[in-house]
């Protein structure tokens, strides 16, 4: 147990571990979480790169391997999600949340509902801080 609270993995027992990340997470001085793990030294088994915490949270309860999430979304899963802290690392600050929204170029998307969908990605976010 660490001086946090949370269980210690050791960092022998990562390399028998996928981790699940968003590789191109930046923190609050611009450097990725990709970068991150590779200053760190940390070798896992697989690397998985998703693009979405939900995806990694559900993954990481069905035992897919160690995912790195923001602990709200971590704690949003309850004590499904074991939380852990790897031995020898430090935890890097990250900045707020960004939204992206694609979709395809042949659609003709009218602006009011561009706005509608940015007007509830905000909304979500207001609602995570209260």
């Amino acid at each position: 147990m660490g001086a946090d609270g949370l269980r210690v993995l050791r960092r022998h027992d990562a390399t028998a571990k996928a981790v699940l990340y968003i590789p191109d997470a930046v923190d609050e001085s611009g450097r990725t979480l990709q970068q991150h793990l590779r200053c760190m030294d940390l070798a896992f088994r697989d690397e998985m790169e998703l693009d979405a915490f939900e995806v990694i949270g559900e993954l990481t309860r069905l035992g897919h391997g160690v995912g790195v999430l923001p602990t709200k979304v971590a704690m949003a899963f309850g004590e499904a999600l074991e939380l852990v802290r790897i031995e020898g690392t430090v935890e890097p600050l990250f900045g707020p949340h960004r939204f992206f929204l694609s979709y395809r170029d042949d659609l003709d998307l009218p602006q009011s509902a561009v706005d509608l969908v940015v007007q509830a990605c905000q909304t979500a976010v207001e609602k995570l801080h209260l």
